[in-house]
């Protein structure tokens, strides 16, 4: 016997079980670095849309829902309305430790490394914002519970509770607590991260995280925050508008609790609004989680264990030959050409000597840096060998242990290197000057090698 079945079953089972599977990788990352709170939430966020996906399955239209001996929920629903009574609180909960995790993180006054004890206590913080709480709620809410649960279509399980003040105190004012809470911890973190902003680099390093990893987690979760916080306002105003009824335990308890008939709810195919925010909080865990490099390293390394890295080498080998790798390419071939041309003008170097010092200046166009202006040899030893001051990147050269003792000692004290006045005879002169320009020679093709070593090795072009 065929059923009707309406559009919003089919778009909510279909959403919530590709969100379900796109965060598992993000869930898988955090709880493999130990993030808890990060954990935690996601966690949360597939659990709900997994009862999305399994209850728009169950019960997908109101003729499904009221056809006779068609299963009641009985067992599957007392399970999702408790955990789901938790989640109030959870979601809420997790987002208020993660900003106070990231908040610590940025308090300069805090010790790097923890001590045995302030590891235990924040351990203890994130087990009671993340879980305590909704425990608490789950077993809190019998005592609020006026029927076993309702039952609406395509929705599915659905808590019940009473219209009553006590409602209000036991169970919706928490998650509103926990809220502004992270709000709080949300506007500490943003004023020491103005505060710090100059060493928010080094602050990170020293928490063994990265910038990425940091402004990602504190993204998605101040999002979030913005978006649940007038929620549960919204909520706390609407169930404790008047008239609220009187408190009554055999009131709450009494003999309908167990009518599951009773609990059956029709809809028409419209959904209960938290049904789509469960699917955007698991949209938005992947948009900020599941594209990054770390998930993409993971969708590599089990792309390679299920036998199939094959396919990432030959997307990566397409990827280089049509350019759409592309901006490291281009960078790449455009160093190797400008080392090639560095190498061509520098064999084309004029050279002149001036009182016994050789000096050389190259025919390099005037774009290939904005302050290369040439450099000689005293000035590399002056600079204590870091060209790093001039423009040229991470280069380092050590030419002036080429230079005699005395021109390295006039470079580094700033006096003028001269000559002395020889009294050899004429010949003797001469075989002097002839080795002395050999070895000249020879200190300024090392000088060179030691340019073209640079070069090389993609750090920066050297001129003397």
């Amino acid at each position: 016997m065929s059923h009707s079945i309406y559009a919003t079953s089919i778009v909510i089972s279909l959403f919530s079980l590709v969100t379900l599977i796109l965060d598992l990788p993000p869930l898988l990352w955090h709880a493999r670095n130990r993030n808890f709170a990060a954990a935690s939430l996601i966690f949360w966020i597939v659990l709900l849309n997994f009862f999305n996906f399994v209850n728009a399955i169950i019960w997908p239209s109101d003729e499904v829902l009221f056809t006779p001996g068609y299963y009641d929920g009985a067992g599957l629903c007392d399970i999702e309305v408790k955990i789901e009574v938790g989640s109030w609180a959870a979601l809420s909960g997790t987002l208020a430790s993660i900003m106070w995790d990231l908040a610590k993180v940025m308090d300069t006054d805090r010790p790097i490394i923890p001590s045995q004890a302030e590891k235990r206590r924040q351990f203890a913080l994130d087990i009671i914002l993340s879980w305590g709480f909704p425990i608490y709620l789950m077993l809190i809410h019998y005592i609020v519970q006026s029927n076993r649960y309702y039952l609406p279509s395509v929705s599915g399980c659905t808590p019940s509770l009473d219209n009553s003040w006590v409602s209000i105190i036991l169970i919706f004012v928490w998650p509103l607590v926990l809220a502004v809470l992270g709000a709080y911890f949300a506007l500490l973190l943003v004023v020491r991260m103005r505060k710090y902003r100059q060493n928010l680099n080094s602050i990170l390093q020293s928490h063994n995280t990265t910038r990425s990893r940091f402004m990602r987690l504190f993204a998605m979760s101040a999002v979030m925050i913005i978006v649940f916080t007038p929620l549960q306002v919204y909520i706390l105003l609407v169930n404790a508008a008047p008239p609220l009824q009187a408190y009554s335990w055999k009131g709450v308890h009494g003999p309908g609790w167990n009518d599951l008939d009773a609990a059956k709810v029709p809809t028409g195919g419209k959904v209960v609004i938290d049904r789509w925010i469960r699917i955007g909080a698991g949209i938005l865990v992947f948009l900020f989680f599941g594209v990054g490099q770390d998930a993409r390293d993971m969708y590599v390394a089990w792309l390679t264990k299920a036998g199939l890295g094959s396919l990432v080498v030959r997307r990566n080998r397409f990827a280089r030959q049509s350019g759409s790798s592309s901006w490291d390419s281009l960078t790449n071939k455009a160093k190797s050409m400008f080392s090639s041309r560095s190498k061509t003008t520098q064999d084309t170097d004029m050279t002149t000597e001036d009182d016994g010092t050789r000096t050389s200046t190259s025919s390099k166009s005037e774009g290939d840096f904005a302050d290369s202006r040439k450099m000689s040899i005293l000035e590399v030893i002056t600079s204590g060998g870091n060209l790093h001051q001039h423009g040229h990147g991470h280069a380092r050269m050590t030419g002036g242990r080429l230079l005699p003792l005395a021109m390295r000692r006039a470079a580094k004290n700033g006096t003028p290197v001269t000559e002395k006045t020889s009294n050899h005879s004429p010949a003797t002169e001469a075989a002097l000057m002839r080795e002395k320009d050999s070895r000249k020679v020879v200190a300024k093709k090392e000088l060179w090698q030691d340019s073209e070593k640079v070069d090389d090795q993609g750090m920066s072009e050297v001129t003397i």
